[in-house]
């Protein structure tokens, strides 16, 4: 069937509401990759989300998104997974975005990679990360499956994907949702009720979750538990600082530590991780 221009399965435009559907589509010969992002279920159910400045459509939660895929456009250089059309089709909003035929690396695969690859992988990440940190954007939903490794030409690659929880700095994120074992304390206290204004930082105490995986397949130890399950932002909050396994190499984990500072503000940037990262990277031991 045909929507909005795009030859597509019936099942991409299934009516369940509070679920996602996706698969691959195609439009004048190109396969692209296309998710029904939210299904509102009424016409007016974002009605309480805000217009940006300059908007001309009463559709507050299309506009929201339409801003944000603006910002990740910018970031082409950085290995982000753009959006390149966002539509609403009756009371569902879709996500259209490139195809990736390759099958991305398993966690364990990744951590059983050598060191000069695992570095470089390391370093395109941080440098995605950057580049979104300086558009303002902020993925909030970093986590290891997020993070799409695929084989290359010059050794392996790191995609960042799957941006629909995200939202500009100075703008609130139109929903909360997280796996509890990659959010931020801040995240965490916004969850809680509190008056918390939430940035790329967040992102960043969550990436240092994911490099420390990516490194020793298992996220940092959370003081008391036998578990890395949990929540380790709600340990930070707690007071508790996050057990680094000793294997990571020196520059490796001190960077990791400076991503988990429980303060956002007090925070290593990933700009600033990377700088350090690609100007140390011979000693990293």
């Amino acid at each position: 069937m045909k929507l909005n221009y795009y030859d597509t399965a019936d099942n991409i435009t299934g009516d369940n509401p509070g679920t996602f559907s996706y698969g691959a589509v195609s439009r004048d010969g190109h396969k692209f990759f296309m998710k029904k992002v939210v299904n509102t279920g009424t016409e007016d159910s974002f009605s309480d989300i805000p217009l940006r400045s300059g908007s001309d459509s009463n559709d507050g939660y299309l506009n929201n998104r339409l801003d944000y895929y603006k910002a990740l456009a910018q970031c082409r250089n950085g290995n982000i997974m753009i959006v390149h059309d966002f539509f609403k089709y009756r009371s569902s909003y879709f996500a259209v975005s490139d195809y990736i035929s390759r099958t991305p690396l398993l966690l364990d695969e990744i951590v059983s990679l050598d060191t000069e690859n695992r570095l470089l992988l390391t370093k395109s990440i941080l440098y995605s990360y950057a580049f979104l940190n300086f558009r303002h954007a902020v993925h909030f939903n970093v986590k290891t499956s997020n993070i799409m490794v695929v084989p290359s030409e010059k050794g392996f690659a790191a995609k960042i994907i799957n941006f629909d929880f995200g939202f500009l700095e100075n703008t609130e994120p139109h929903s909360l949702n997280g796996s509890t074992g990659y959010i931020s304390p801040e995240h965490y206290l916004k969850l809680q009720g509190m008056p918390i204004t939430l940035s790329c930082q967040s992102d960043v105490f969550s990436l240092g979750i994911v490099l420390h995986e990516m490194w020793t397949g298992e996220k940092p130890g959370i003081p008391g538990m036998r578990s890395t399950a949990g929540s380790l932002a709600e340990a930070v909050c707690r007071g508790s600082a996050p057990v680094l396994r000793k294997e990571l190499p020196g520059l490796v984990r001190e960077l990791i530590r400076d991503m988990l500072a429980p303060v956002a503000e007090k925070r290593i940037t990933a700009a600033r991780a990377h700088a350090i990262l690609a100007k140390n990277a011979n000693h990293v031991f």
